[in-house]
């Protein structure tokens, strides 16, 4: 399918979709929209923690299968949170899981956000108290394992003890909001026994030091349980499960991308209301998928404009993007055992045309596969991990991505199912 463009991009503009280009699968897209109900609560949390005079609990959890967009939605909650009209004091912290998991790392990352009195903790810690450690010492020098020994060997002896010395790290007076922002938590590790000190003190607002924290935990479908295992004993307040994007966050993304980039001008507005509505459909307004797909659209336009075509394939970019999604999903399945396969590609036909299922359809389509009950739900719980499955509120359970059900019901067979994906779309 052809489509014209109606005018002709500058040299530098066709030098930003290069940048564009550039950017790896990881990277933060260029335009953010949507997940408006997790930034909401973002900032009315920030504003209860501000209005409270004692520490309270502020642990938020966001949870979704792989591609969900969690990590981009991280940054944009530091984003989100440096841009507030009253932000000076707030210090967003953005912190990866192996981080969270040594306490001295953790540490670390609570000092080098520039605003602390690291002479006072210099002065504690070194062995003449005269050290000089700073935030090049911090950042670039080895930090505290190497320059501290003495708070390195307290602070890994007993994790807890991190929060009084965060609080001496702070001057006289202030009292700023930590927005701590922690990735892959679904990989989080004990650290005392069974249990992750630093995260029942979160989760408990308990023995902090008085410091406001407000702790977002990002990770797989099965985020908030593992968190459970290794922390809070009663049940975290607030939980997140993202989706594939509403209507109208799809369109937001792709139109926001085109303006950024200026693309609009190159489209009538008929042409490009279709663009958007392929696009959506191409990827079934899944994060991951439709940031694929916007990146083989600008892609196919830089590759005309440079050769000065007059147009471009929208079927091109769209074959491309089903190509992308089945190799993501033959990909995604491979830690299914082929005597299980079958099972699987069962109950994704015996739920076809359901949105939601539940634990006793799993157990028929799993008919005779497991000795016992035990063995199907850690198998489920395996599903719920890799993204197969997703594991809902009420207890029911849904595949997470419509076209990943398509190809489980049509048997896993790549061809069947782009021919099936592109006449959904011709209708």
């Amino acid at each position: 399918m052809e489509i014209k463009f109606r005018s002709r991009l500058s040299d530098d503009e066709q030098q930003r979709l290069i940048s564009y280009l550039s950017l790896n699968e990881r990277s933060s897209p260029i335009a953010f929209e949507g997940r408006d109900d997790v930034r909401n609560h973002i900032e009315k949390r920030i504003t209860v923690v501000r209005e409270t005079a004692e520490p309270t609990c502020s642990t938020v959890v966001v949870q979704g299968a792989p591609g969900a967009g969690k990590t981009s939605l991280l940054h944009q909650i530091k984003q989100d949170a440096l841009d507030m009209p009253s932000s000076s004091d707030i210090i967003p912290i953005l912190i990866e899981i192996e981080q969270f998991n040594d306490p001295v790392l953790f540490l670390e990352k609570f000092l080098v956000h520039g605003r602390g009195n690291l002479e006072s903790i210099s002065k504690s810690y070194s062995e003449d108290g005269k050290g000089t450690f700073n935030l090049s010492v911090l950042k670039l020098e080895g930090g505290i394992q190497s320059h501290l020994p003495a708070l390195d060997q307290r602070v890994r002896e007993s994790p807890g003890r991190i929060w009084n010395v965060i609080r001496q790290s702070l001057h006289p007076g202030d009292n700023p909001i930590f927005l701590l922002l922690v990735d892959e938590s679904q990989r989080i590790q004990p650290n005392s026994g069974k249990y992750n000190t630093l995260l029942v003190n979160l989760h408990g607002a308990m023995n902090i030091a008085e410091l406001r924290i407000i702790s977002v935990f990002a990770g797989l479908s099965d985020t908030r349980e593992r968190l459970k295992d290794v922390g809070p004993t009663r049940l975290l307040p607030k939980r997140f499960n993202l989706g594939t994007f509403t209507e109208v966050e799809g369109r937001k993304v792709c139109l926001s991308t085109f303006e950024k980039l200026n693309v609009t001008k190159l489209f009538t507005d008929k042409n490009l209301n279709f663009i958007v509505h392929q696009l959506e459909y191409a990827s079934d307004r899944w994060p991951r998928h439709l940031h694929c797909c916007l990146h083989h659209f600008i892609n196919e336009i830089s590759d005309a404009q440079r050769k000065k075509k007059d147009h471009f394939d929208l079927n091109k970019v769209l074959d491309l993007g089903n190509d992308d999604r089945i190799t993501y999903y033959q990909e995604q399945l491979e830690f299914i055992e082929p005597d299980l396969s079958d099972a699987v590609l069962n109950l994704a036909k015996l739920q076809k045309d359901k949105k939601v299922f539940n634990y006793k359809d799993i157990k028929v389509a799993f008919l005779d596969c497991f000795s016992n009950s035990k063995e199907l739900l850690a198998f489920v719980n395996l599903c719920v991990h890799k993204g197969v499955l997703d594991r809902n509120l009420d207890r029911t359970y849904s595949f997470p991505i419509p076209s990943l059900k398509t190809f489980l019901a049509n048997d896993m067979d790549a061809d069947r199912t782009k021919e099936i994906l592109r006449e959904r779309m011709r209708e």
